[in-house]
This record gives C-alpha cells, structure tokens and sequence, in this order.
C-alpha cells in the first residue's frame, strides 16, 4: 500500500505540475519541453490537468499525506486509507474544476 500511495503521489504532483503550467498559460509544446517526463505522458497528463484546479490537486495531495500519516500511525489499514482516498478525490461535492 506504501508503494501505491507513493505513485499516486508521484501521479498527482506531475498532474499539479502541469496545472501549475496551463495556470501560466503555457502552451503545450512549451510544457512538454519543460517537464521531465516522458512526452507522451504529457499528453495524457494534460488532458488530466485540465479538469482539475490547483487548489483542488493540492488539497487531495493533503488527502493522501493524511492517508499515509493514518496507515503508518495504524489509525487505517492500507484498504481502508486508499479507499477513504479514492471516495474523496471523486467527491463530487468537492470538486473544483480547473
């Protein structure tokens, strides 16, 4: 579950980062030349992106430091925290778009 948590975070703070990127109004050519990553990634990240605001992928990167926090501290098994996870990011009474 640590692993998973990991890569989702590693998946939201590349999301956010392209975000970060279209809030500059950077075109897209211009953030695949900027981000690290691999260029057909980019692709798929921007059309994530752009769904979702800053202020929400940040909040939901919180969600899952919290999620982690609560496995580690044995408040949640690993189950239970993605799951708590997961029902969050896709509250939909949440949800702000970009």
């Amino acid at each position: 579950a640590e692993f998973l948590i990991g890569q989702i975070n590693a998946f939201l703070a590349h999301v956010l980062m392209i975000r970060l990127l279209l809030d500059q109004r950077k075109s897209e050519i211009a953030i695949k030349r900027e981000v690290s990553f691999n260029p057909q990634s980019v692709y798929y990240l921007l059309s994530i992106a752009r769904i979702y605001s800053a202020e929400y992928l940040k909040s939901k990167i919180q969600d899952l430091f919290d999620a982690d926090l609560g496995v580690k501290t044995g408040k949640w098994s690993p189950r239970e925290a993605i799951n708590d996870f997961l029902l969050r990011f896709f509250d939909q009474s949440s949800l702000t778009r970009g």
